[in-house]
């Protein structure tokens, strides 16, 4: 597919590419107890993180604190801790794709 031809699509792929990724993460690694699906949970946590690297940051370390924070509050909205999995490996996986410098 041209990007430049059809750029929403592109966009789109990427997104979706994103919460395939983390849905998988948490699928993985689904905590006792889990009351979303994790397509559910993986779509939310893409939404808050790409709203929060939308916002004006001072620097790269607050951005990603601001990320883990958004992060985390999705977490605890459905009652799961943000330490250990999948919190872990999600943060990871979003450190390592969504916060490239």
């Amino acid at each position: 597919m041209n990007a430049e031809k059809h750029p929403d699509e592109a966009v789109v792929a990427l997104d979706d590419n994103h919460v395939g990724i983390l849905s998988r993460i948490i699928h993985d690694h689904t905590p006792p107890g889990l009351t979303v699906t994790e397509r559910n949970l993986a779509e939310e946590i893409d939404q808050v993180v790409t709203r929060t690297l939308a916002q004006a940051w001072d620097n790269a370390d607050a951005r990603n604190r601001g990320v883990r924070r958004a992060t985390a509050a999705v977490f605890r909205r459905y009652l799961l801790k943000p330490v250990g999995e999948p919190y872990d490996s999600t943060v990871a996986y979003i450190e390592a794709h969504y916060l490239v410098d």
